[in-house]
């Protein structure tokens, strides 16, 4: 990849494997050409960079943070079509996160998927219990009524070093890891781990949709990710096993 990257390198090609996300490489990039005629663009850019590689201050700001800015990415979760992103594209050209974030058509939608995400807490917490470890390990169906974070595992068990999970949805389960980004430690290779069962991600984050034929062996291979993540997590030493009552 970094060989093709160098092959095609320019003003409109560029990689920096030092910047999170893709809102900060190109503000990086192309900001000196429009940053005195829009110098609110830098609030944005902090907080889409903050947003697509998930620098959050905690749990709680990930969930249910009521930045303006997290209000107008909760809007985007119920509806982004063309036509609501033109709406917000151009509203964003003309005034400030906050009021943006003020706008019918993005407080309802922010709003509502609030009280999903929180329907969704309470859900959530009957579904899940941790695994030796400190692996935080789900199964539960996706519900029309409710939105599970994948930080969910997080709010309830703060301390957990992984979360493994499943959601299963018309015949076809989705199996999700990640690391708790709040906690500093070397996460065991997510990506490289999925990628035997057909999935993948990277290091940190990693998932596999598991499809009819196959969704009858999602508790097998549930079972087998949750111990090949225990047995290259080195630190893997105390068996807790805890359920939320």
């Amino acid at each position: 990849m970094r060989a093709e990257y160098e092959s095609r390198k320019s003003l409109w090609v560029q990689y920096d494997s030092q910047v999170g996300s893709c809102a900060l490489l190109l503000w990086k990039n192309l900001s000196s050409w429009f940053v005195s005629k829009h110098s609110n663009y830098q609030e944005m850019v902090y907080w889409a960079d903050k947003i697509d590689s998930a620098r959050y201050l905690n749990v709680q700001e990930a969930i249910l943070g009521d930045s303006p800015a997290l209000k107008i990415y909760r809007s985007l979760i119920l509806r982004s079509d063309t036509e609501f992103c033109v709406l917000l594209i151009r509203a964003l050209r003309r005034k400030s996160l906050a009021e943006v974030a003020r706008l019918p058509e993005i407080l309802n939608k922010s709003e509502e998927v609030r009280s999903l995400n929180e329907a969704g807490l309470k859900r959530f917490r009957n579904y899940a219990h941790l695994e030796f470890g400190d692996i935080v390990v789900f199964d539960l169906d996706a519900s029309p009524n409710d939105i599970v974070s994948r930080y969910a595992p997080f709010y309830f068990f703060p301390k957990a070093r992984y979360s493994i999970g499943m959601t299963r949805r018309e015949g076809t389960a989705k199996i999700t890891a990640m690391r708790n980004p709040w906690l500093e430690f070397e996460s065991v290779p997510l990506g490289a781990i999925f990628e035997r069962y057909g999935g993948g991600g990277h290091q940190r984050v990693a998932s596999v949709i598991l499809t009819k034929m196959d969704a009858h062996k999602s508790d097998t291979v549930l079972s087998e990710l949750v111990s090949e993540i225990q047995k290259q997590d080195s630190t893997y030493f105390r068996p807790i096993r805890q359920a939320l009552g």
